[in-house]
């Protein structure tokens, strides 16, 4: 009969030591490996930009004369612009709405802000804002945004028509007005193109403006 030979304890503890020390490292590298993926992942996040519409016309030169008696109802805008991100147009049919440059406020309201300021500043009177009882008007102008975005080839497009009625409203006083007008960008860019808009979105105040009726002598 062979004699039983046992192994050092030495030896078992070595053994064991190794392999506790093995899913250390197993364990520390997956950990790593972790940590590096979620690091590339949140650096390779793409930024937001957010863009505000904002007219830069000055307040005073309209201040010190009489209010106009014209009111502007709130701005509707299409469906397709009721969203944060920017539109560019890729193809005919074809819209791509932007995931991180968007509108840091709703459109509607960017719109009636921006249009009432510019409409007074052209008008030289200042117009009274959507929140404003109609009482306090004759005449209000009823706008739709029908079109505002980019393409793809370059320009940008901004397509809109409007209605100017008597308050109260009266059989055949209602006016209506169109206006459709492109410009080109000047340089690449979600920057150019909403400066663009701003622009365009002056060019449409002005018409509207022009398509008021002209304050009397004795409210000059």
């Amino acid at each position: 009969m062979k004699p039983v030979t046992s192994q050092p304890a030495s030896r078992h503890l070595s053994h064991n030591r190794t392999r506790v020390l093995k899913r250390g490292v197993y364990a520390g590298l997956t950990l790593l490996t972790a940590m590096t993926l979620s690091a590339c992942l949140s650096s390779d996040a793409p930024e937001v930009h957010y863009y505000l519409l904002r007219s830069d016309a000055q307040p005073e030169a309209v201040t010190q004369k009489p209010l106009a008696h014209v009111r502007l109802a709130p701005v509707k805008i299409a469906p397709y612009l009721d969203q944060a991100g920017i539109v560019l147009q890729t193809a005919n049919e074809r819209v791509s709405i932007a995931q991180n440059h968007l509108w840091s406020e709703p459109l509607s309201f960017s719109l009636n802000n921006f249009l009432s300021r510019e409409i007074s500043a052209a008008y030289g009177r200042q117009i009274i804002g959507s929140s404003s009882p109609s009482g306090d008007s004759q005449w209000v102008v009823n706008v739709n945004i029908d079109q505002l975005h980019g393409h793809q080839s370059g320009d940008v497009l901004l397509v809109a028509h409007w209605a100017l009625s008597a308050e109260p409203k009266q059989a055949g006083k209602l006016t209506y007005y169109t206006f459709s007008q492109s410009q080109p960008l000047t340089a690449d860019g979600y920057d150019a193109l909403v400066s663009a808009e701003k622009q365009l979105l002056i060019k449409l105040a002005g018409a509207i403006a022009n398509s008021l009726p002209r304050p009397t002598a004795s409210a000059l």
